[in-house]
């Protein structure tokens, strides 16, 4: 019988394969498939372009600031994780944030539910649609207590946000 047994791993934290021996792992090698995004949408990894600034059309900053995406008074900082209505700064989760994120790239467009839940667990191979309900509740909670824009459920569909007057 021979000395080396081979053992055979999932890797938890890229959901790769990892072929063990007694001389150490080894893992197939695979082609540029953007596991090395940090998992928000719009950011390298997730085939969303980055960065995406325009004149003043839902989902992009109204001064060409690059990265700052708006919806009405709402105020997106991608790269500083940050989000503000008016002044107010929201204490948002990091899948709140990709959610709301998702929202407002879309500039108000609908986004459907298996959509919007890849944005809010990239690294889930196929996140389950329940999981959506709580967070937006409690998302659309905290956006509702600072006069934000609403999210508006399309049943059966997906989500939207309908953007405020900004101030």
């Amino acid at each position: 019988m021979s000395q080396h047994r081979l053992f055979f791993f999932v890797g938890v934290a890229s959901l790769g394969f990892c072929f063990a021996t007694a001389g150490g792992c080894a893992a197939p090698k695979r082609g540029d498939s953007g596991a090395a995004g940090n998992g928000s949408p719009g950011t390298a990894g997730t085939g969303t372009p980055a960065g995406t600034a325009g004149s003043g059309t839902p989902g992009t900053a109204g001064d060409g600031s690059p990265g700052v995406l708006t919806a009405g008074s709402l105020t997106l900082e991608p790269a500083r994780h940050e989000a503000r209505v008016g002044a107010m700064p929201l204490g948002l989760t990091p899948t709140e944030f990709r959610l709301l994120e998702a929202l407002v790239r879309a500039g108000g467009d609908l986004v459907a539910h298996h959509r919007l839940a890849r944005a809010g667990w990239p690294a889930e191979p196929d996140p389950d649609l329940l999981w959506l309900k709580p967070h937006l509740a409690r998302l659309r909670a905290k956006l509702e207590a600072v006069g934000g824009p609403r999210i508006v459920a399309v049943r059966s569909v997906g989500y939207r946000i309908e953007a405020d007057e900004a101030a």
